[in-house]
């Protein structure tokens, strides 16, 4: 009897952790709620004016809806060659938009904290794979 209440214990208490996780990645923000997040970091990482911080919104907001029309295009069954060279375009331009509005100093910590959070990602996508036989093949 001792060993059923535990192994029922134990199984409430995976659902409920499961549940709890799942919970969590459900609870997705809105475009705009992303973009007013990361207006807000870069406000206060690059210790932007009113005046910069204002334009920062506008010019995320316009790149948001220029992916968004990127994407609708991909789905549409769009070229990815001729996709891809349309981000890297719109990056380029949100680039020097950004480069327009900051200062030197601001823009040069801007790259720096790019360069970091590229880092990021690429530390953890080595993790991810770590321990996965990518070269071998299957039998």
């Amino acid at each position: 009897m001792k060993k059923w209440i535990i192994l029922v214990s134990a199984c409430i208490l995976s659902i409920t952790a499961f549940g709890q996780k799942r919970g969590k990645m459900q609870d997705k923000k809105s475009p705009q709620e992303k973009i007013e997040r990361q207006a807000k970091r870069l406000t206060d990482s690059l210790a932007l004016s009113p005046d910069q911080a204002t334009k920062v919104k506008v010019l995320l907001l316009k790149r948001q809806s220029e992916m968004d029309t990127l994407r609708a295009k991909r789905a549409n069954g769009a070229d990815k060659k001729e996709l891809k060279g349309d981000r890297k375009e719109l990056k380029a331009g949100v680039d020097e938009e950004m480069k327009a509005i900051l200062t030197p100093e601001q823009y040069t910590r801007l790259q720096a904290m790019k360069d970091e959070h590229k880092e990021d990602r690429k530390e953890k996508g080595k993790n991810a794979h770590e321990g996965h036989n990518h070269g071998e093949k299957r039998k």
